[in-house]
């Protein structure tokens, strides 16, 4: 799209915006580089038309900026989709490497909107662009805020002083039933070496309505030595050769290759999103969208699964399942009085005090590559019974004589048990005596001291022990 009133000498609107140069020739001996696109413009990229084309031209740099190789989303490609396609990269924000996007009919643009690079930011409210245009020229303007052609929003695919991460979507295929595969590669320029998440939502845009599938990733982190490319061209992410403009074109990426269940067919939309790291500027993005043919997956015939061993606390509940077919995997979830029970994923599962008083109950779930996953839950247990403390007879150690300091051995016990202790002599309690040592005292001569020795653990019973007495020397 040509900007409204635009003339290839002198701006003719100088107050919506200003001509710096026209023409690849022209802008390039103006110092205003054309970055390749004269000897590159017969080449469709994103699909788009080649030669003099906004869309075609704004993909190309995208791309050399080390962006999305393909377009990151499905359906039109004309510029006036560009930002209600893939609005979550939307905002008001210009930043050198952003492209400037018109809604068709904003800012006296036609039906088919308007896409322009952002060369450089002078403040928040003036930008100056490069651009090409459709049965027009080659350009780079001034535009600023108060003008009547501002942008309605940037577009931020690649990289950028906000600290995005940027990554491609190469593939999307269902090589089974019931499953999509994504690969591509992704990395975070203000967080070079660490692992990026990967976040492949399966039916509509995260955050939308119709979302079938949602799942997260993470990819290798990147090779020490240097970039890991893509298949075109491994020194390059983007699969271009890299060179004076290929601005952020080569870095340290990574790729990831992830297969998600669908649980359906039919053609499913799945998008991709490389999440930004944790810690360091910046927001997910969208790597890119495809329609994926899938194929319906088969049914799992569900077995049966019944729950063994004591309900008590400090005792294994074991699931025992039987009748599922050869070929699945079975993944196993404890329930507590029907809800989750974190961490909880294994065939056995030892009571804990916080099961005391309730029911267990555990669900199963059987996959296989192809299938549609098969869930059964279990009848659920008895009340879970209070667990008994293990224990040992304690032992008095030291000499039993005026003055001496006796001291009580609890040995070994069930972990974590608080003890409380209290001494007793001549079978009557000795006030204040309430600790793992005592110290003989004269009224002791002759007498019996002995311990008892009270073992506490939450969730268990209360478990009281007594030591074997001594007798005090009478001398």
């Amino acid at each position: 799209m040509l900007l409204p009133g635009l003339a290839t000498t002198a701006p003719a609107q100088a107050a919506n915006y200003e001509v710096l140069c026209t023409g690849y020739d022209g802008c390039v001996a103006a110092g205003y580089p054309d970055h390749g696109y004269k000897q590159a413009r017969s080449s469709m990229y994103w699909n788009m038309f080649s030669g003099h084309n906004c869309t075609n031209y704004a993909a190309y740099k995208v791309i050399r900026d080390g962006g999305p190789a393909t377009r990151p989303w499905t359906g039109g490609g004309n510029a006036t989709y560009w930002g209600t396609s893939v609005p979550q990269l939307v905002d008001q924000a210009p930043a050198v490497g952003a492209i400037a996007w018109w809604l068709g009919g904003a800012g006296g643009m036609g039906s088919a909107g308007h896409v322009a690079y952002v060369e450089r930011v002078v403040s928040n409210d003036e930008v100056i662009i490069s651009e090409d245009n459709w049965s027009g020229d080659f350009h780079w303007k001034r535009i600023k805020r108060a003008s009547s052609v501002w942008p309605s929003g940037f577009l931020h695919f690649t990289a950028d002083a906000a600290g995005n991460p940027t990554g491609a979507l190469d593939a999307a295929t269902s090589p089974v039933r019931g499953q999509i595969r994504v690969t591509g590669w992704a990395v975070d320029p203000d967080s070079a070496g660490a692992a990026v998440g990967i976040r492949v939502v399966v039916g509509a845009p995260a955050g939308g309505a119709g979302v079938i599938a949602d799942e997260s990733s993470v990819a290798a982190t990147p090779n020490a030595n240097g970039a890991q490319g893509s298949s075109t061209n491994p020194s390059s992410p983007s699969g271009i050769a890299s060179g004076a403009d290929a601005t952020g074109a080569i870095s340290s990426t990574v790729g990831f290759d992830i297969t998600v269940d669908t649980q359906t067919g039919g053609k499913l939309p799945v998008y991709v999103y490389a999440q930004n790291v944790a810690g360091t500027l910046g927001r997910a993005v969208l790597l890119g969208g495809r329609t994926v043919k899938v194929t319906k997956p088969l049914a799992i015939k569900a077995g049966t699964v019944a729950l063994t061993g004591k309900t008590r606390v400090g005792a294994t509940v074991k699931a025992a399942v039987a009748d599922w077919p050869e070929g699945v995997v079975l993944d196993y979830q404890w329930r507590r009085e029907g809800k989750t029970i974190k961490g909880a994923t294994t065939r056995k599962y030892l009571a804990q005090p916080d099961d005391k008083g309730k029911r267990l109950s555990v669900v199963v779930v059987a996959s296989r590559p192809g299938y549609k996953t098969a869930t059964k839950k279990s009848v659920a247990t008895a009340v879970v019974m209070p667990g008994k403390l293990a224990s040992t007879t304690p032992k008095i150690k030291g000499k039993a004589a005026v003055g001496a300091k006796l001291t009580v051995k609890t040995g070994a016990w069930t972990p974590d048990v608080t003890f409380k202790y209290q001494w007793y002599r001549g079978g009557k309690k000795i006030a204040g005596a309430t600790k793992a040592t005592y110290k003989v005292k004269k009224r002791d001569r002759g007498a019996t001291i002995a311990v008892r020795i009270a073992g506490k653990k939450k969730g268990y019973v209360t478990a009281k022990v007594w030591a074997k007495v001594k007798r005090v020397h009478k001398s």
